[in-house]
């Protein structure tokens, strides 16, 4: 029976796809990226914001009606969980092979902490003012300085206590779960690196159960209710819900799926994966109640996930990656953010606390929340999050010491190329590091004596050639043979003798080919497209 179990799971992991996986349009993204993740960010944290504005805040009057969107919770909560499997897959895809933890930890802060802070600050201001019942929690009586000092360094849900969990701003329990996934991040891709492709399946499967068996074994702590709007006691929602050791196989599983779709595993199609996430969603509803909080979602949300890359890269475009949901995806972490904070200002200086209205007015009272949370996502993401984002200096990788450069490098009109693997290798050697500057003119800095008179005289000879689309980068090697070696060949590829001899087409493989992954990891300003965080 075990054999033939690992003989289906190594079935399943060698399965080829029909046809090559391609980078649609390789002159507008670089094969590393997938805008379709980013995409559905969209539709992710939509979600989650019209679960606060509708079902939350509670401004509807009619009790049936108020009932009614209760049920948006659910799919919020699931959609958390789409963002922590979105997370650990992108992280992975984009990953640069010999970045360091400290250049990692120093990007993620950057993306992260000035929005928080910010926010933080902002709604610690009205609970100061307000007391805890301006936190739309339920709870009564003044604020708490510590819980709150606990909310700003993302700590405030490592214990089971109900005024700590919604301590000021409620929604940063999620970015406190963040916040372990991302301090784990490089011990764990690490050892999601060493995983051998016919083992992948099987430490997929078993991530999964352990996300289904969260919220099963939260089912053993009981004890009364705390919030009249949560039906589960507070030590299963803090254990099935906001517990950040919880939540970890989710983001897991996320970087699982992303070794398995590099390794060329193909996932079941949109049509099947899109209607495995609902219906999961549904099956929770029929469950205890801490079903609808835990994770039960997290391996429908990984097929959706890997399905939704895959398209990106060999079935062509895709109506999620779209400019204008691109775009909105990437606002995606600044809308989460602020849209809490918008809610709770509103309730408590223009509707007044507790008070709830009939159809018409509360729904202009709800659309007046979607105004102001669009509103304040702007100056967030424009003025906060991308110059924090482009402050940090690039990051110099351990394996070869390259500094990576701050934009991309254009890619050239060619046919599609191949996919490759950026999140592979064990040692931190990847694709890029096997032909070191393929496409692009790259000065080294080569040792004295034969070998560096060689060096000088051969670029001599070569001369000053104009570089065009690509950029100059200094790299520093090691000396002797291998070195002289690696330059002769950068210097054929990129004389215009060799350029002319293979064509344009040929040239724009070569390009492709040595853009490193990393590049997907970076927006306009400096930091990625694709990176995203919730």
């Amino acid at each position: 029976m075990r054999s033939r179990a690992v003989k289906v799971c190594r079935r399943f992991a060698s399965s080829a796809t029909e046809g090559p996986i391609v980078a649609h349009s390789p002159g507008r993204h670089h094969l590393s990226t997938l805008p379709s993740l980013t995409g559905v960010r969209f539709f992710a944290c939509g979600t989650v914001v019209l679960a606060h504005v509708l079902a939350v805040s509670r401004i509807f009057g009619e009790a049936p009606l108020q009932r009614g969107l209760d049920a948006l919770v659910p799919p919020a909560a699931n959609a958390v969980t789409l963002f922590f499997v979105l997370s650990g897959f992108v992280l992975t895809w984009t990953a640069a092979p010999g970045d360091t933890a400290r250049g990692f930890w120093r990007r993620r802060a950057a993306r992260v902490l000035p929005n928080h802070v910010l926010t933080c600050t902002a709604a610690a201001v009205l609970v100061a003012l307000h007391g805890v019942r301006a936190e739309l929690g339920g709870g009564h009586g003044p604020w708490h300085p510590a819980a709150v000092v606990a909310n700003l360094f993302l700590v405030h849900v490592w214990l089971p206590d109900g005024a700590l969990i919604l301590a000021a701003h409620p929604v940063t329990w999620s970015l406190a779960c963040e916040a372990l996934f991302y301090l784990l991040f490089p011990l764990l891709l690490r050892a999601v690196r060493r995983i051998r492709p016919a083992r992948l399946p099987v430490w997929a499967l078993a991530t999964t159960a352990v996300t289904v068996g969260v919220p099963s074994v939260s089912l053993l702590l009981t004890g009364p209710p705390s919030d009249p709007q949560v039906p589960v006691s507070t030590l299963q929602f803090w254990a099935a819900h906001v517990f950040p050791v919880s939540r970890l196989p989710e983001f897991v599983l996320g970087m699982l799926a992303a070794r398995l779709v590099a390794e060329g595993w193909r996932p079941p199609r949109l049509r099947y994966a899109v209607p495995a996430l609902f219906l999961t969603v549904a099956a929770g509803l029929a469950l205890p109640p801490v079903f609808v909080f835990g994770p039960l979602s997290a391996g429908p949300a990984g097929l959706l996930t890997a399905a939704l890359a895959v398209r990106s890269l060999r079935a062509g475009p895709c109506w999620l990656e779209r400019p204008w949901l691109v775009a909105l995806g990437r606002r995606t972490y600044a809308c989460y953010i602020s849209h809490f904070v918008v809610i709770m200002y509103v309730r408590q200086y223009v509707t007044g606390p507790g008070t709830s209205f009939g159809v018409p007015a509360a729904l202009g009272y709800a659309a007046l929340m979607l105004v102001l949370s669009a509103l304040a996502t702007w100056p967030l993401y424009r003025f906060v999050e991308r110059p924090a984002m482009a402050r940090p200096a690039p990051p110099r990788t351990a394996a070869t010491g390259i500094r990576v450069p701050a934009q991309r490098t254009p890619a050239t009109d060619g046919p599609p190329v191949g996919l490759e693997k950026p999140c592979g290798g064990v040692s931190g050697a990847g694709e890029d590091d096997r032909h070191p500057g393929a496409g692009r003119l790259v000065h080294r800095r080569q040792g004295r004596g034969r070998s560096g008179q060689r060096d000088r005289r051969r670029r001599q000879q070569v001369g000053a050639q104009d570089a065009g689309p690509y950029r100059l980068q200094h790299r520093r090697i090691g000396v002797g043979r291998h070195a002289v070696a690696a330059q002769d060949l950068q210097l054929q590829r990129d004389h215009p003798v060799h350029r002319h001899r293979h064509g344009p087409g040929q040239q724009a493989d070569l390009h492709m080919a040595a853009a490193p992954p990393q590049a997907a990891d970076r927006s306009s300003t400096g930091r990625g497209s694709a990176e995203r965080v919730e």
